[in-house]
């Protein structure tokens, strides 16, 4: 058996350093105005997040919580809070725009199994990270080099330290992250790991005349 992790294509996605990242903020009208960003389908987990989410825009009224995917379409806008902006499934540019643009990326999830494959994206893009124990399951992120984890209630205060952050830290932590993702969790990087086994492996079996032929 090989353990293979998911994987995501990270030179799909552009990293985009604090300034950068500001100045494009700026242009999409939001300058002065912090903005969070959380992606999903309409999977229950996150339907849950986006409740969470809910419920620290109350708390955080000068913040904007941008949420995308088709998780919004389980929530009648109407009831929404003023200050979440719901953007819905979006095309690929429109998906890029908001990696590159917002200030943190958020990930309150309770539940769930296996990677959360947004998680990667976030990375890649150079977005600091918040996010609960659930949501950074399998990508070990114990020592906070990558991404600040807490429990789901302490969601607004990671985020107000996160966007308190100078540009310094936030540039290091965004700049592990993406490093992560390039060498452990890219296509590119896992194949290079797994092609040299299953040679190994296919030889071995050749070796012991199973008719499998050459690698």
């Amino acid at each position: 058996f090989l353990d293979v992790p998911n994987g995501t294509d990270a030179w799909r996605i552009a990293f985009t350093p604090p300034q950068e990242r500001e100045a494009l903020k700026a242009r999409l009208g939001f300058a002065g105005t912090p903005v969070t960003f959380f992606m999903g389908s309409g999977h229950w987990p996150n339907i849950e997040a986006v409740q969470r989410i809910f419920e620290y825009s109350a708390q955080m009224p000068d913040v904007v919580f941008a949420v995308m995917g088709n998780v919004c379409y389980a929530f009648d806008p109407a009831f929404k809070p003023a200050n979440v902006l719901f953007l819905g499934e979006v095309d690929d540019i429109t998906r890029g725009l908001c990696l590159q643009a917002f200030d943190v990326a958020l990930n309150p999830m309770l539940n769930g199994s296996g990677t959360n494959l947004k998680m990667l994206d976030y990375f890649a893009c150079g977005m600091p990270v918040v996010t609960s124990p659930v949501g950074g399951r399998g990508l070990a992120l114990e020592d906070e080099r990558s991404a600040r984890v807490c429990e789901i209630a302490d969601f607004p205060a990671a985020i107000r330290d996160v966007l308190g952050e100078g540009a310094a830290a936030a540039r290091e932590r965004a700049q592990n992250a993406r490093r992560r993702v390039e060498e452990e969790f890219d296509w590119d990087a896992i194949v290079g790991r797994i092609k040299p086994r299953l040679v190994e492996l296919a030889s071995g079996y050749r070796a012991r005349g199973s008719g499998m032929p050459a690698p």
